[in-house]
């Protein structure tokens, strides 16, 4: 009961009169504490126009864009343990040791609170071991001696807990029981494992667990990297293409969410005075099969990841909003006339058309819509025979000023992925009048080929012609 007495006390003067935050779940940075500063940006990188069709695929870019943080903003640090140091020592290059010292902070009240200190080294995340440590009976764990425990600890003099305290090499890990990285493996390089130190009080209870700002390596390595975590919510209407691209990221999506851990840390190294850390980008697609306007993400919806400062910190970071108008898919397509196309004008429709062969012939379908959306109108040329090719088209508009069809530059895309044509104009409102030509061939006879137009997706209107066409020899001239 007395023990407990004491803890509450210890607790309740803390708060009031320290900056010593006591071990609990991690709390969110307020922004006077925090030194990352993030310029998260968004850019629609398929939107044609200013707005996207149902079930039309979107596409939005992110990137993350960190700031340069001074040397010294990292190392000022004011709760128990102030700084945690890696230092490697080579006394036995068959073990590879490893030590760490630490320092206390000053301002802290009272240091018979402390009971006492361990060391260990883990390549587990700082929650990890924290859960882990809460269910440990640390006492047990301990042994000053460090030989086949999870903690080693120093036996600390505690006349002199101001100045810096180097703990006993031997340190073994609190997860992994294999060996430390050995030297120049992948796992050393990368700074796999980090130093933990933590205090208790005398129920050994944990009072501190701070978590070293650098990994293990040689002397201090120049980075910090932290994992991003992703919460990102989405509108009801609103799906996530999960396709290649958005598996490889290392997210999931459910319920409306993306979550996980981002495939792609946020590294800082450092060069001169400065940490500086790489823009980090990534796409994630959507789409929708309903109209209207819609934030992508919804509201709340952050990035985090542990402070770079103290890692029992959790750091949060709205991702903003990109508004998104989506409108239903309407394309008043009606195919007027077919025939071959002369002098700026279809001629020659009858129902059956002789074409020499080895010759090339410009056909035409003549059209009018009042709402043409090129994202959506792909239109499929074909005939019933093989070896006719189709050479070239183009496209026409017709001008009402100028009373003729003027060529409309690009305005017929070719899909390579779907082997189509696709028209590459905008069009509501008024109606207005087209002529699609392209140009064909054969060197072959052909009798009763049935050339047909289809204009995809388009409305119950006229939306598929077909024209009898047979290629015939030659005429003998002799």
């Amino acid at each position: 009961m007395k023990n407990k007495k004491l803890i509450i006390i210890f607790i309740i003067i803390s708060i009031s009169i320290s900056p010593l935050i006591i071990l609990a779940d991690k709390i969110t940075n307020s922004n006077r504490e925090e030194i990352v500063e993030l310029d998260i940006k968004s850019t629609l990188i398929n939107l044609t126009g200013d707005y996207y069709l149902t079930d039309e695929e979107i596409e939005i870019n992110y990137t993350i864009t960190p700031n340069n943080i001074q040397k010294d903003s990292i190392d000022d640090n004011s709760r128990l343990i102030n700084n945690v140091e890696i230092i490697k020592h080579n006394e036995n290059l068959k073990l590879n040791k490893f030590g760490a010292s630490y320092t206390l902070n000053n301002n802290h009240y009272n240091y018979n609170n402390v009971e006492d200190i361990f060391l260990l080294y883990s390549s587990k995340s700082y929650n990890e071991v924290k859960n882990k440590l809460n269910k440990l009976d640390i006492q047990n764990y301990s042994n000053k001696n460090g030989n086949g425990v999870p903690l080693q600890s120093y036996y600390k003099n505690k006349n002199k807990l101001d100045d810096e305290t180097y703990f006993h090499n031997n340190q073994i890990p609190l997860f992994e029981l294999n060996d430390p990285p050995i030297e120049n493996s992948e796992d050393y390089l990368n700074g796999e494992f980090y130093v933990y130190v933590l205090a208790v009080d005398s129920n050994y209870d944990l009072i501190e667990l701070k978590k070293s700002n650098y990994p293990i390596g040689d002397n201090k390595i120049g980075s910090i990297e932290r994992i991003i975590d992703i919460n990102y919510k989405i509108p009801p209407d609103i799906k996530v293409i999960e396709d290649e691209n958005f598996r490889e990221l290392g997210l999931s999506y459910e319920n409306g969410k993306i979550t996980g851990s981002l495939n792609q840390r946020l590294v800082y190294k450092l060069l001169g005075d400065y940490y500086k850390a790489r823009p980090i980008s990534f796409n994630i697609k959507f789409k929708s099969s309903k109209r209207g306007t819609y934030n992508l993400p919804n509201n709340n919806s952050e990035i985090s990841f542990e402070s770079l400062k103290d890692p029992s910190v959790i750091s949060k970071f709205t991702i903003p909003p990109t508004q998104v108008r989506i409108e239903n898919f309407r394309n008043n397509i009606k195919i007027e006339d077919m025939g071959l196309f002369y002098n700026n004008n279809i001629s020659y429709k009858y129902d059956n058309i002789d074409l020499a062969i080895e010759n090339k012939y410009n056909l035409g379908v003549e059209f009018t819509s009042n709402n043409i959306n090129t994202r959506n109108t792909d239109i499929d040329i074909y005939f019933n025979k093989d070896n006719i090719k189709i050479d070239s088209y183009k496209l026409y508009k017709y001008d009402i000023n100028k009373e003729q069809f003027l060529t409309i530059n690009d305005g017929i895309k070719y899909n390579n992925q779907d082997n189509k044509l696709r028209l590459n104009i905008l069009d509501s409102g008024i109606e207005n009048r087209y002529i699609l030509v392209y140009t064909i061939k054969s060197d072959t006879v052909f009798k009763n080929i049935k050339n047909t137009i289809i204009f995809n997706k388009s409305t119950s209107l006229q939306k598929k012609a077909i024209k009898n066409i047979n290629f015939v020899d030659l005429p003998n001239i002799d």
